[in-house]
């Protein structure tokens, strides 16, 4: 499984990711992330977008 890192410079400033599949036939891609709070992911067909909400604080905040 490869990895993306996603930078995020303000709110509502989305990123998408294409995802190529290998030898993973009837394999259904999902998002999901552990700060749900801070950012929405979803997934439309082989493309998966990921929205931050608003950082009202002075530190970066990551996810996975």
């Amino acid at each position: 499984i490869g990895v993306t890192s996603l930078t995020f410079a303000a709110a509502g400033e989305a990123k998408t990711v294409t995802v190529t599949k290998k030898n993973a036939d009837d394999c259904t891609i999902e998002a999901a992330t552990d700060k749900s709070e801070q950012f929405t992911a979803s997934v439309n067909g082989m493309v998966v977008t990921v929205t931050p909400k608003e950082n009202t604080t002075e530190q970066a905040i990551t996810a996975r």
